[in-house]
This record gives C-alpha cells, structure tokens and sequence, in this order.
C-alpha cells in the first residue's frame, strides 16, 4: 500500500486548437445541435442573478433512473464526483483499492484527499477478481471499478461488480463514464446494491463536456455525505438548463452518435490488428493500440496532419500504447483512417538524391564555392546550409547566383551554369567533383527496402547526372522511377512527387528529404515528409527547419527509416 504521492503538477488542460483540427486525444463526443441552444427561450435574466438550482435536473435524472431524488447529486462533471467519493469515503487516510492502468484522476484525488492507495494491475484479459478482493480488508475505505476502463476500454460484468460489493463493507465507487458506449450497463444492479454508488457524466456521448455535467448515484445517505464533501453549488444555472434540456430531448441523438462509435470502434480496431498493431478489446468511445517504439513517430506524423491523440507512453506498463478516440462522424473518421494507412501502410517510399542519398558536400557544395570564388565572392557552408534553410534553393546553378548577387556581383545564369559544370563534370585535364560524392546508405539496405515497397528517387539534378550516380554506385536497378529536373517544376512543387505517385500508380508515399523545399513538396503532394539531416550541417538547427516546414519526423540519416518503416 502506498500514500498518494503529496507532490502534484498541474494537469495538462490545453487550450483547444484552431481550424481543421481533429482532437482525437480527449475522448469527447458529438457536437450538440443548435437547436439546444435556441430551446431554452430565457426570456430573463433572472436565471443568471439567482445562486443554481440543481433540484429540477436531479428530479429529472431520479425520474429516468426510477429512484428518490434524493439518490442523485449533480456535480460538476464526473471529476467532481470522484473527488468528492474520495473525500467523504476515504480522506484522511483512507485505503482506496483499485485497478492500474486507470482513470489518471484517481491517483491525483487521492493525493489531495490523503488517501492510501492499493493498485491491482489489469493489463488485459479477464478482470483480476480474486487478487483484488484479496486486497479488501477492514482498513479499506473505497473500492473503484472503472468500466469502461479508460485508457484501456476493458468492462466488467454483472458477476464481478456483485462479488466486489459483498466483499466489501466499503463504499464502492462505479465510474460509468463510458457506459453508453458498452452493451454492459451495470447501473441498476448498483442501485440494488446498498453499497454501491454509480457516477456518471454529459461529458462524453451526451456531448456537453463543456458545460462540466456529472451526477452520482446511490443510496440516499452516501448521496447525503457526498454533497457535503464539496461546495454547494458546483454546477452553473446555465448548465443545469441545458442537460435538462437535453435529459429532455437527446437521447435519439446520443443513441445514435453511440452506433456510430461503436461501428468507427470495430472497423479501427479491425484495421489495426491487420497492420500487426496490438489493440485491446474495448467498449468505450476510444481504441488503446500498443504501436511499440513507433508510438512517438506515429503520434507526430498524426500531429502533423492536424490529428491528436493522447500518448500513454509514460505510464506504467503502457509504453509504447496511443489512444485514439473515436469521432463519430463519417468525414472525421474517414480523414483518421486515410492518415494511419498513410503512416502504417505506404506502398511507396520516395528519396531525394542529394544529402539523402548521394553525400554532395565535396562535389555539388565546392562547385557552389568555387564558381562563386571565380567571380571574386567567397562562400563558405556555412552560407550554403543557410540559403537552403531559407528554402526556395533546389537549383544550385540559382543558388550560387543569389550567393553572387548577395555578395554584389551581378552574373548571367548561363555564366554561372557553365563553370559551375565545368567544375562538376570535369574535362579532358582533369575529373570532375561529382567524383567524390559517395552513397550514403548501403545497397544492402536499399535492396531490403525494395523488397517490400516500391522506390523512387525525386531530385532537382538533371536526369543524366542522377542516373549517372545511381549506376556508379551500382543502386540503379533498385529504384521503379526517378523524377529529374526536366521532368516537373522544381520542388518545393508538389508536382515531382505526384509525377512520381502517378509512374508508380501508388497513392501512399513517404518521401525522405534534407531540405524545406523537399519537406513542402511532400506536404503539398500529400504524402508523408521524412526528414534527413543532410551531412556536416548544425543537428538542432537542421531539426527545427525541417520540421518548421511540415517534416514530421527528422533522422540522422536515410537508412534509419528502417526502424519507422512497417
């Protein structure tokens, strides 16, 4: 047993993101109709002078549920309504005893009632019945039963929440938050149980997690000690109306956001499990997928297509686990889908050459400085990373003119083009600088890589000088097409990545490239930008440039793509 940890940090309530946002991390549910809104006709404002009336939504709720008004509190959400269990039943001291991983709140209300804590770990497979009545004594003061389980979405039946509740002279504290979501709705039983109190909430399928709406039910003297345990009015006049309102006239919506749910639950789990990703069963608005090491990369390639979810990494025991809740709605959840087949299942994985593939700071990078230095301005890398950085430099006969003209000379492009060759290409006296650039990745990789998925290259080089390369370092069989210079606009155009999707015939395509331009082509072809740090430059700064222009990952090098890869 263990006192709940007295040292708190803030809980992470982030402000709600903007635009075209999917905020899949939250578990909240479907957008209430306008007309709720317009229904309440307030022809005063009187309801906003007065301290609130819970009565009228609490007689409602008695009503629904065939008990005694004065078997209901209404809180301010279920939090509230935790809180206040954990107060009454278990403060100062208390034992609470219940299943990890659960409900993050548990923890933290139990720290700030003083609460002792008994955690049984649940990971998976049936309820762990015999080891937590094991842990039921004479010093327990509360037993918690999450089901739905959240994060994990697990239920318990009829047969466990009877044992529990004749085991224990304890309160026992039934969170259903998630209970609209599942065929097993245990509430009734609770309610024949004189020990058991349910608590329950218009934050999820009701919709209104806005408003702050729980309510708890029980017998009518732990609903006494609980509405002592916090203020007396914890829920607005405003509020109050609304879920009436609602109590009154949405559960044809409920029920229907709820099949919705339930068919988005199946499918994605479904989905999931073909691409090998470890979901647990659940029956609540959410799916709990164990991605392994690939969690942060999935997560932030989620992220980078505008969809959060919450990550559990950090908890124990779930390392590697993301939760994504479930829309509900048809768009949403095809957008979701859309982007995890693009992350989990590409068909075709897409290289930029240069700083990729090919290493190019002793050939395309001194012709850049020493053409520069022919017309008496001196460039350094230092000035060539950044001009990169700045984006719009796929043309290295462009940018080592604007590297001219930054340093006060004015230079014709054809000028610049040929010395720039001359020193590329070489000539009968001496071997050209495109000599010394080397592969960067093995063939070995490369040839493991194309056994699995289609690859191409997509290069701002003139076709003649990529093939050139690719045959030198004997990689060329390896690679369904390559999309040069002369082939489309040059990048940050989306056009040569979607030549490329189009001579493959694929329609899922990662695309690994050093630069801003690489990593806006792929955001603009909608395909997913890896980044590379190209060779030599400055890892912090590279990382934030890259993923400043839509990378949603960024590697040391190519061939570590090998890990995130399916």
């Amino acid at each position: 047993m263990k006192r709940s940890r007295r040292i708190l940090v803030p809980y992470d309530v982030r402000s709600p993101v903007s635009g075209d946002w999917l905020l899949l991390d939250r578990n909240e549910g479907p957008r209430p109709p306008l007309s709720l809104l317009r229904n309440l006709k307030l022809e005063s404002s009187e309801l906003l002078r007065r301290y609130p009336d819970p009565g009228p939504l609490e007689s409602l709720l008695a009503s629904r549920f065939g008990v005694d008004p004065d078997r209901v509190l209404v809180t301010a959400g279920a939090d509230d309504a935790i809180d206040r269990c954990f107060r009454a039943f278990a403060g100062g001291g208390g034992a609470v005893v219940y299943t990890v991983p659960s409900f993050a709140m548990l923890e933290r209300y139990a720290a700030l009632s003083g609460a002792r804590v008994e955690e049984i770990e649940w990971y998976g497979g049936p309820f762990p019945l015999e080891r937590l009545l094991a842990r039921i004594d004479r010093r327990t003061a509360l037993v918690v039963l999450v089901s739905p389980n959240n994060p994990t979405g697990a239920t318990i039946g009829p047969r466990v929440l009877a044992a529990v509740a004749r085991a224990s002279c304890a309160p026992v504290l039934l969170d259903h938050a998630y209970v609209e979501y599942s065929s097993v709705d245990l509430t009734s039983l609770a309610l024949e149980l004189g020990n058991v109190v349910v608590v329950r909430t218009f934050s999820k399928a009701w919709g209104l997690a806005g408003l702050r709406v729980g309510y708890v039910l029980g017998s009518a003297e732990a609903i006494r000690k609980l509405r002592a345990a916090g203020g007396p009015y914890p829920v607005s006049s405003l509020s109050l109306l609304i879920a009436s309102e609602k109590v009154r006239g949405g559960a044809a919506q409920v029920a229907k956001h709820v099949k919705k749910v339930r068919g988005e639950r199946e499918f994605l789990a479904k989905k999931l499990r073909e691409l090998k990703v470890k979901v647990w069963p659940s029956s609540a608005s959410f799916v709990l997928g164990d991605f392994g090491d690939r969690a942060s990369f999935v997560r932030d390639a989620l992220a980078a297509r505008k969809i959060l979810v919450r990550d559990f990494s950090s908890s124990f025991g779930l390392k590697g686990c993301l939760r994504i809740s479930l829309p509900g709605e048809k768009r949403a959840f095809q957008r979701l889908t859309d982007v995890l087949a693009l992350i989990l299942s590409p068909d075709v994985v897409l290289f930029d050459l240069d700083g990729v593939l090919a290493d190019v700071r002793r050939s395309y990078d001194w012709c850049i400085s020493r053409t520069a230095r022919e017309f008496g301005v001196a460039v350094g890398p230092g000035q060539i990373a950044a001009a990169r950085a700045k984006g719009g430099a796929n043309d290295d006969w462009a940018l080592t003119r604007s590297l001219l003209q930054a340093g006060g000379v004015e230079v014709s492009l054809s000028a610049v083009r040929r010395r720039f060759q001359r020193r590329y290409l070489g000539d009968s006296a001496r071997p050209g600088l495109r000599e010394k650039e080397r592969l960067l990745v093995s063939r070995e990789l490369l040839e493991q890589l194309a056994a699995r998925f289609k690859l191409g290259i997509v290069t701002g080089r003139p076709g003649e000088e990529a093939f050139w390369f690719l045959k030198r370092h004997s990689v060329e069989d390896l690679f369904d097409v390559v999309v040069a210079r002369e082939d489309a606009p040059a990048k940050p155009s989306s056009a040569p990545v979607q030549v490329a999707m189009r001579r493959l015939g694929a329609s899922r395509a990662w695309f690994l490239g050093d630069t801003p331009d690489d990593m806006r082509a792929a955001s603009r072809a909608g395909v997913l930008g890896i980044g590379v740090l190209p060779p030599g430059v400055d890892r912090s700064t590279w990382i934030q440039v890259l993923k400043e222009a839509g990378a949603v990952w960024v590697l040391k090098r190519a061939g570590e793509v090998r890990r995130l890869l399916p």
